[in-house]
């Protein structure tokens, strides 16, 4: 038997699904409540039981992916069998396939936005997902430092540049839809960034 509990949980996550599946389809900044309410299957006044405003249905939504991709990287990062490079390699290899077959949070921003300023605070993008993201990697870096497996270098720079090179690679193949294939994209983006901190 459902509780209220299970019952708000499995609306919220419906709300946040519509949403994601709503602005892949129109784009973050035309993606109106009431077409997230109608495929969620959901009134448009329970959304916002829930979300008081778009903002913070989109703060969710960021937060919880962010939270299946800490959850993701954690076994990585603590596996005590693996080099600094090999987790190195891992966590490109993860990144690649969770945002290319979980969400790909640019092509939520980016995709049909038809060149409209954002009206979404993306502090949450940076809250929930650069910083800790720039953590992880900043400890394997100083990881691979303290080994000599990498050169020195200033871990939180390299960190966001890892980053921003992977994010950038998906954003033009998933967005605009460049014709290199996904795999030998990861795969030059990994031969890439090992060769940069080695």
């Amino acid at each position: 038997m459902e509780t209220k509990q299970n019952k708000s949980d499995i609306a919220k996550e419906k709300i946040m699904q519509a949403m994601l599946q709503v602005a892949t389809r129109e784009g973050l900044v035309n993606t109106r409540t009431a077409e997230i309410a109608r495929e969620a299957g959901v009134s448009e006044g329970l959304l916002f039981k829930y979300f008081p405003s778009k903002n913070q249905l989109f703060e969710a939504v960021v937060g919880k992916l962010f939270q299946r991709l800490r959850q993701g990287l954690e076994p990585i990062v603590n596996d005590l069998k693996l080099t600094a490079t090999d987790k190195l390699a891992a966590l490109v290899d993860f990144h690649f396939n969770f945002f290319s077959t979980e969400f790909n949070i640019g092509q939520l921003v980016f995709s049909r936005a038809d060149k409209k300023i954002l009206d979404l605070d993306i502090g949450p993008v940076f809250e929930y997902g650069l910083n800790p993201y720039v953590l992880f990697i900043t400890g394997i870096l100083k990881e691979g430092m303290a080994a000599g497996e990498f050169r020195p270098l200033n871990p939180e720079v390299v960190a966001t540049a890892i980053i921003g090179t992977m994010q950038i690679v998906l954003v033009n193949k998933l967005v605009f839809h460049n014709s290199v294939e996904l795999e030998a994209a990861k795969q030059e983006v990994k031969e890439y960034i090992l060769a940069g901190v080695k």
